[in-house]
């Protein structure tokens, strides 16, 4: 991947709790933890891996990946929401759970309030796909079957 791509990710390609304007000149000065919210294999755990080790690089110091999947990202989301000092140390490779979350159940913390995003470091294409029998073609046609039969058409995610 390009070193711009790489230097735009280190410049926050996480959500990073606290000030950077409280870091002092030498930050980093121990290893930083990034925690990735998810299962192993993921892409999460993959974006992780080859973000914390250009971080490394980059930095100096380690950049120790730390996996806390459950809930949809929820764990290991209050897990730096709840603990994590402000002070950089601590970063959360967060993904579009973060904003989903909140109107899908109930947490206990507000990712609104408790976390600062600092940068988008991937995208992610996500596809709508139905079976090639059926009468749905577009997406527009799957939310007007949605609303003319509620409760009736069945879905599988990757996510909530």
């Amino acid at each position: 991947m390009s070193r711009l791509f790489w230097t735009a990710a280190l410049l926050g390609g996480a959500i990073v709790i606290g000030a950077a304007s409280a870091q002092a000149q030498n930050f980093p000065a121990r290893p930083i933890s990034m925690i990735v919210p998810y299962a192993a294999g993921g892409s999460a755990d993959v974006i992780g891996r080859l973000v914390a080790a250009e971080m490394s690089k980059t930095l100096g110091h380690n950049v120790v990946l730390e996996l806390k999947p459950g809930a949809g990202g929820n764990i290991g989301a209050e897990l730096v929401a709840r603990t994590a000092r402000a002070d950089g140390y601590t970063i959360l490779l967060g993904s579009l759970s973060l904003s989903s979350n909140p109107s899908l159940m109930k947490l206990n913390f507000d990712p609104r309030k408790d976390l600062v995003a600092v940068a988008g470091i991937a995208t992610l294409p996500n596809l709508m796909v139905t079976s090639a029998d059926g009468p749905i073609r577009s997406f527009k046609e799957a939310i007007a079957a949605a609303r003319q039969r509620p409760g009736e058409l069945t879905f599988g995610s990757s996510g909530p």
